[in-house]
């Protein structure tokens, strides 16, 4: 009996590994999007620092403290960003908030307040449409979360 089973499950882990070959699966990337809080932390897209894979969307949702008496601001440094290039990033881009849209190759700090809820929402979307179907390696980004400023009272 035991033996019928072992069999039964490997035969449908071998099916179910064919589907996977055939078709990407978001399953397969752990760290495609998410919910994010605290003071530092990094986000990095699906399979870094390997190529990411292609026609997928991750939502990254970046939580200020609940605590906080203000929208926070988050410190976005690029660590290292390499998207494959389109006119107006219309392939494959990471858009930041409701502002900034973002492909090629990218460095430096930004800053973005929070927008709602003190959340800041980022976007990354892999197309097959750009550079004949090419991905890039895609990007690492490390968060940091401004605490808000203090307010001193004259008395």
């Amino acid at each position: 009996m035991l033996r019928s089973v072992l069999t039964i499950l490997l035969i449908t882990k071998l099916a179910k590994s064919d589907e996977v070959n055939t078709s990407q699966n978001l399953e397969d990337f752990s760290n495609c999007g998410g919910d994010y809080s605290g003071y530092k932390y990094t986000i990095i897209s699906p399979n870094y620092p390997n190529n990411y894979p292609k026609e997928i969307e991750c939502i990254y949702n970046l939580r200020g403290s609940s605590h906080a008496k203000c929208n926070q601001i988050f410190n976005l440094q690029f660590l290292d960003f390499s998207l494959v290039p389109s006119e107006n990033c219309h392939g494959d881009y990471l858009e930041i908030g409701d502002r900034s849209v973002f492909c090629g190759n990218v460095g430096g700090i930004r800053r973005y307040p929070a927008i709602k809820d003190n959340t800041l929402t980022i976007r990354f979307r892999s197309s097959n449409k750009s550079n004949n179907g090419a991905v890039g390696k895609g990007f690492k980004i490390e968060v940091t979360t401004l605490p808000c400023p203090s307010i001193e009272l004259n008395s």
